[in-house]
């Protein structure tokens, strides 16, 4: 279990701690609160870990071993609400869930997607700021011309994306803003070489790695 140097309980009240997703049909551990969930990860990564990759965890993070939690301490409420504002909008429910436990959760074993950390609040942003480029750059190194429908996002959506993961400049993790006010922010994954998969929710994205 992660020690308390880690782990700080969720301000959202118990059955609303999804976020706003509990309605979707996507979610497959809605018993989970997001304390349990991102500990199951945690396991979860652990177990399926090579031991090199446990050793250059320990030298770059000790303690990670002894407590086998890979999040980190809770982002505040106040911290959130400043990037919100830097950034212009107001996160989804279900990311802000997951921050108010870890702010951000260390990658390992390619959990929670390849070589991607998720980023602290104060890290994340537009991917066009974050890369220097408007929005292309890195996201537009897939060769479009073999990719299937589900590898493809949007040029136009490409440059609205939230980077809220990486790793060493190539692979990521973003957040999608809705286009219509009804509809959810979407997760997706991008890879130089796979290209793009997602567009179901945070929460969704994060419980897909249990099932794998």
């Amino acid at each position: 279990m992660p020690t308390s140097a880690y782990r700080c309980s969720s301000p959202f009240p118990v059955g609303t701690e999804l976020g706003g997703a509990p309605s979707s049909k996507r979610i497959m551990h809605r018993n989970l609160t997001w304390a349990e969930l991102l500990e199951k990860l945690s396991q979860k990564a652990f177990d399926c870990a090579e031991e090199d990759e446990l050793e250059l965890l320990e030298s770059e993070q000790p303690g990670r071993l002894k407590s086998r939690w890979l999040g980190f301490p809770c982002a505040v409420a106040d911290a959130i609400a400043a990037r919100e504002t830097a950034l212009g909008t107001r996160l989804p429910a279900d990311y802000r869930a997951f921050l108010s436990i870890s702010n951000g959760f260390r990658g390992l074993a390619e959990l929670p997607y390849g070589l991607c950390s998720l980023l602290a609040v104060e890290e994340i942003g537009w991917i066009g700021d974050k890369d220097g480029d408007g929005g292309g750059g890195r996201l537009d190194t897939h060769d479009w011309d073999d990719a299937a429908p589900e590898d493809f996002m949007a040029r136009e959506d490409r440059k609205r994306a939230l980077l809220i993961g990486d790793s060493d400049g190539n692979e990521c993790i973003l957040l999608l803003p809705p286009r219509e006010a009804d509809d959810d922010w979407e997760a997706w994954t991008y890879h130089p070489e796979a290209g793009f998969l997602g567009g179901d929710t945070f929460r969704a994205f994060l419980e897909s790695a249990l099932e794998v």
